[in-house]
């Protein structure tokens, strides 16, 4: 059986828990395939493991089935500063200047790498090429920004590389969450009309609207910073709000263009496009979330 990142967060020392632990462990050892919540929790407990000897039990940069978690956890430590000229901290303790440049350089083959992916085009994977689509995008959107500003070469080439990372970051955190829900969109029926929540819309909403320190040529960009906002479990969130919109609001308030909420005092928007009828062979007005922003 598989884990939900919810069962997997509230893990603790029950002899329950314990068993859940020793079968991701048993499935690890044994080849299993993870999905990449099991894989993160499962790798995170290798990391700590000791042996008898006092000394780690495995080294998970070199550990087959560890790849996801240890490049999310890289990433994570270096996204403000791909280059670790300044000081990075893991577990409250300072990282060795060998190891930093240890992680520089591994950052730096995963950068090439994915880019060589991205470059090879579409795959016939729908997530994966939405997000070379919008990688492409944005890498159009970065060369204009440096030579509209007479950005230094040093510098461009530091925020295309920083744009390809977080782009691989992006596919592993909306490959994980719709890996636990199984469906590949969300379709809620709205004043008959039809909303759908795709991957599409995740992937542009990340993209976009989070990580503003990462992405400072996206000139005008609103970014989220509420941290009530599930963004783990985007899709599932913004159905909930079309349903509750649905519940409340009357037909003539629904404009089909955009829906307007407001959550903690802040003002946001889910942005609509709707499908033409030969697209969609529905027949009904369908519409796409296109993304989800925080207004000014």
């Amino acid at each position: 059986m598989t884990y939900s990142r919810k069962h997997l967060q509230k893990l603790r020392n029950s002899p329950r828990d314990k068993k859940v632990i020793e079968d991701l462990l048993g499935r690890f050892h044994d080849g299993d395939a993870l999905t990449l919540g099991e894989e993160d929790v499962t790798c995170g407990i290798l990391k700590i493991l000791r042996g008898q000897d006092g000394h780690y039990a495995y080294d998970v940069s070199k550990l087959g089935g560890c790849e996801n978690y240890y490049f999310r956890h890289i990433y994570l430590m270096y996204a403000f500063d791909l280059d670790g000229i300044n000081d990075i901290y893991a577990a409250y303790r300072r990282v060795s200047d060998g190891q930093k440049k240890i992680d520089v350089q591994y950052l730096e083959s995963q950068f090439h790498g994915w880019n060589q992916k991205v470059s090879e085009g579409k795959t016939g994977d729908v997530l994966l090429d939405h997000l070379i689509d919008e990688t492409q995008l944005q890498v159009g959107t970065l060369n204009r920004y440096c030579k509209l500003n007479h950005i230094a070469k040093e510098r461009k080439e530091y925020l295309i590389k920083s744009l390809f990372l977080h782009s691989k970051y992006i596919f592993l955190l909306v490959k994980e969450y719709y890996q636990e829900v199984k469906v590949s969109e969300d379709i809620i029926e709205i004043h008959g009309c039809k909303i759908v929540i795709d991957p599409y819309c995740y992937v542009h909403t990340l993209f976009r609207h989070l990580g503003a320190m990462v992405k400072d040529y996206q000139v005008g960009k609103t970014y989220h910073i509420d941290e009530q906002i599930l963004f783990k479990s985007l899709p599932s969130f913004l159905a909930r709000i079309v349903v509750i919109v649905k519940r409340n609001c009357c037909k003539l308030e629904f404009n089909r263009s955009s829906i307007n909420i407001i959550f903690n005092r802040r003002k946001y928007v889910i942005w609509l496009k709707s499908i033409p009828a030969i697209v969609s062979q529905i027949h009904c007005p369908i519409f796409v979330c296109k993304r989800f922003t925080m207004q000014q």
